[in-house]
């Protein structure tokens, strides 16, 4: 398998199957407090381990196919390399985040009580917090990387750089202004961003 067609698979498949593991599993929301969303995934560990497996792994996997883009601009030396070069290490620091709060979020499904787990519980919910901030910026600069380099457009227009540089202004204001609602916006169009990359990387292999 070429590397166009694995970052084109990474970024569908990982897309489709993180949705499916957030949207139909996964039993707590994001936009609960701490103890509801703990509370809730002690409720139904079943679906919650259901969730986060297809969750956090479908999302890993996409972050893989957006660092495999940002590296190929990167190594390009373009016009937009010095930006998907910082974009490298952010989407690299989000991929840790997102593996130590799976750990976290593992242990909060398996306790017995709330309480068991207050402290594992409290770190869990800060680094989810933080997440759309980092991912935000690497998704900001990975857009204007690819806007600079003209790459994947669309009928020769940057639609995916602007929808990723839209996605990632919107994560980093939901943080900024403490407003987990705009991640409802903001999570969405990364999604169909990545969706969007995956696709024409896909044709790209054929």
């Amino acid at each position: 398998m070429d590397t166009k067609r694995q970052t084109g698979l990474l970024l569908v498949l990982g897309t489709i199957i993180s949705m499916v593991g957030w949207i139909a599993f996964y039993p707590a929301d994001p936009t609960d407090a701490a103890a509801v969303w703990a509370t809730k995934l002690i409720a139904d560990p079943d679906m919650a381990v259901t969730g986060m497996v297809l969750g956090f792994g479908g999302t890993v996997a996409l972050l893989i196919g957006l660092f495999n883009i940002a590296r190929r601009i990167t190594m390009g030396n373009g016009a937009g390399s010095s930006y998907a070069n910082v974009s490298t290490i952010l989407i690299l620091a989000t991929i840790t985040l997102l593996v130590v709060v799976a750990g976290f979020e593992f242990t909060v499904a398996g306790a017995e009580s709330v309480q068991a787990v207050g402290p594992v519980v409290g770190v869990a919910y800060a680094m989810n917090s933080t997440m759309p901030l980092v991912l935000g910026l690497a998704v900001i600069a990975l857009g204007v990387g690819i806007a600079l380099e003209k790459t994947y457009q669309i009928k020769n227009l940057p639609i995916v750089a602007l929808l990723g540089v839209i996605s990632g202004v919107i994560l980093v204001a939901s943080v900024i202004a403490e407003n987990t609602d705009w991640q409802g916006i903001g999570w969405p169009v990364l999604m169909l961003t990545t969706l969007a990359l995956g696709v024409l990387r896909l044709r790209a292999s054929d």
